[in-house]
């Protein structure tokens, strides 16, 4: 092990350059396979979320929970989800009304009618940014949506029923509920004991859209939904799990994810392939710039040789030489990939973070140092064995 110390140490003096070339020629070569690793297993994804791909993730809170599952609590959860989640999505609560302020005789599914919509910037609760969207869905037939001004002050303003579309109730009881929405003779709508002014009208049901900042602390919230602008990745979703049931328990059960995860043993069959043509390349380049360097110590192996060095011991030293570099090199690129290329790529690859563990390090470590060695064994088997005086030793 000396010797190959020894030859590290004179080669680096001697044959600085070479060297340097060997080490980048590694280092670009691991980015590259690492990149296309995760460059494909995004494509592979996303080829999965344009067929089956959710946008929103959707939870319910059991009945019992009155008194736990109420607008504070589900809005302080909502602040401990990540940044890179909250960047991307609003939130969609459905809430029920207090018992006192229900209408006699009506059917308590019919109550659990109001929507609330936000979402969440700075650890502010502020308004979603849908108005766009509805107006061209033809959701929000008049008027404005909320702006941020009016829901982060608690502004009373409200989305009502537009008057011009007919609705058809279902029930006496239905139309009774309905009606104590209409608006008053100030054009003001009366909701949970405060006067709101509409500020744009809507189709749908009878029940007023409102800031979510206006409705009390302690109201229930009987559901959520959370809705991304693309399609929700597994990591944000076991992120979104992870946060609620830490937080609520068995009182939350949040929807199961129902895209697919990419079919691993073609996946990781095709990938492989590609690793390994990638590597063997590498490999070949690196075998040509160490050819270099062993010409310029045939001398030495020549004195070798003299003292009974053996062609297999002296192959031995050479791969010994070459895995010292091969480590030093892997772990150079693993360093510059993960704090350098990684979180670039991850902000326009959304799954390449998902991509990787030290398990992936370590499987491709292994097989980009494996064919790297297996071609620089070739090389130097048919060099030594065919010609070792000329060649090497003098």
């Amino acid at each position: 092990m000396q010797y190959v110390y020894l030859n590290l140490k004179n080669g680096i003096i001697k044959d600085l350059i070479i060297f340097i070339l060997m080490i980048i020629s590694m280092v670009v070569s691991v980015i590259v396979i690492l990149f296309s690793f995760g460059l494909y297993h995004h494509m592979e994804q996303k080829k999965i979320d344009a067929k089956f791909g959710q946008k929103a993730v959707s939870m319910n809170f059991v009945d019992d929970t009155y008194q736990v599952t109420t607008k504070s609590a589900v809005l302080e959860t909502c602040k401990d989800l990540p940044e890179e989640v909250l960047s991307q999505c609003y939130f969609y609560a459905t809430a029920r009304l207090k018992g006192e302020e229900r209408i006699e005789d009506h059917d308590v599914d019919i109550i659990a009618t109001l929507s609330l919509y936000y979402a969440i910037c700075d650890d502010r609760v502020t308004a979603a940014d849908i108005g766009t969207e509805w107006k061209e869905q033809g959701a929000l037939t008049k008027g404005e949506w909320f702006s941020a001004e009016q829901v982060e002050n608690g502004e009373l303003v409200c989305i009502v029923m537009d008057p011009s579309i007919q609705y058809v109730y279902s029930s006496e009881a239905d139309e009774r509920y309905g009606k104590q929405f209409e608006l008053d003779k100030d054009g003001k709508c009366t909701f949970d004991g405060k006067k709101y002014t509409p500020i744009g009208y809507m189709r749908g049901g009878p029940m007023p859209i409102v800031p979510i900042t206006t409705v009390d602390n302690d109201i229930y919230i009987s559901g959520l939904s959370i809705v991304f602008e693309n399609v929700v990745s597994r990591e944000m979703y076991d992120q979104i799990k992870e946060v609620f049931d830490h937080h609520f328990g068995n009182k939350v059960a949040v929807s199961k994810m129902t895209a697919p995860d990419v079919d691993g043993e073609k996946f990781y069959g095709t990938l492989m392939i590609t690793c390994v043509a990638m590597a063997t390349l590498s490999g070949v380049i690196v075998a040509v710039l160490y050819e270099y360097i062993l010409l310029q110590r045939k001398r030495r192996f020549a004195i070798f040789r003299v003292c009974g060095l053996t062609l297999h011991r002296a192959r031995r030293m050479c791969l010994m030489e070459c895995m010292i570099i091969g480590v030093l090199s892997y772990g150079i690129a693993i360093l510059f990939f993960e704090w350098i290329v990684r979180p670039s790529a991850q902000k326009v690859y959304i799954y390449i973070g998902q991509s990787y563990s030290l398990k992936t390090y370590a499987v491709l470590g292994g097989m980009y140092l494996g064919i790297m060695l297996l071609v620089l064994e070739g090389m130097l088997f048919f060099k030594m064995q065919r010609n070792v005086l000329k060649a090497y030793y003098g």
